[in-house]
């Protein structure tokens, strides 16, 4: 498994060439240690019958373009508010073939309309404020319930979930109920560090998922701050799983 704490990025690479060929050629949409981690995940069966992928602040692609590679053919259901990240989303989807849907709205816990904080790295982008970074623009997009932007298109019986929604994790659980119940695991991008208001503590969402019958199963990827500034963690990909069914049980 590769674990950039441990390994230098060289020999991790070796590790997994197939995904140093996708970072390579796409370098805007491979994150190479998720990526990795995914197929190892995929190999040991945690993503076995798995028929639908859920993402949830799906940005230009990223995760939608690894997971289809990962998990060829199962259709992939991306949101993202962002009306220019959509529309660069929309084109990655057809540029490569990925099955499913994307849905430009954001997933909250209510339906309205809401500014969405706008940086220049879009992969920042919030419905929350963040106290120090300054927003480049502020966008009105649509706010919708998740089980409700995704009623009527979804027969699939077994989801991969994926939350990568700067903070604002609780407010997507909380309106995604039915999607919930009909998923075997969960990816969530989980911050340390606060980095806006009001965000969601890792151990809330430790503690939501727990009470629904989900156990951490791994961590996918991290992110680390400069060793000038104490090279701390930062961020992680948290992979959790159902108890009780067939992937929790797998090595």
């Amino acid at each position: 498994m590769y674990l950039e704490n441990l390994l230098p990025r060289q020999i991790a690479a070796l590790a997994a060439p197939g995904c140093l060929i996708h970072r390579l050629l796409h370098p805007r949409l491979v994150s190479f240690g998720l990526m990795a981690n995914l197929k190892v995940m995929d190999a040991r069966g945690v993503f076995a019958g798995i028929d639908a992928i859920v993402d949830v602040g799906a940005n230009i692609g990223q995760f939608a373009y690894m997971i289809s590679r990962v998990c060829p053919g199962v259709p992939v259901y991306s949101v993202e508010p962002d009306p220019q990240c959509f529309r660069e989303l929309e084109q990655n989807f057809a540029r490569f073939g990925i099955p499913g849907r994307c849905f430009c709205v954001a997933a909250s816990d209510g339906a309205g309309e809401a500014g969405l904080n706008v940086h220049g790295d879009r992969a920042n982008n919030s419905l929350l404020e963040s106290p120090g970074a300054e927003p480049a623009a502020r966008v009105a997009v649509p706010l919708a319930r998740l089980d409700d932007v995704l009623a009527g298109v979804l027969s699939a019986s077994r989801l991969l979930l994926k939350l990568d929604v700067q903070g604002y994790e609780m407010q997507v659980l909380r309106s995604a109920g039915q999607v919930l119940q009909r998923c075997d695991a969960a990816i969530v991008e989980v911050s340390f560090e606060s980095a806006y208001e009001d965000a969601a503590k890792p151990g809330e969402i430790l503690a939501w998922f727990a009470e629904r019958g989900f156990a951490l199963h791994d961590i996918l990827d991290t992110l680390r701050n400069a060793p000038a500034r104490g090279g701390n963690l930062r961020e992680a990909d948290l992979l959790f799983v159902r108890l009780g069914s067939r992937q929790a049980h797998r090595k």
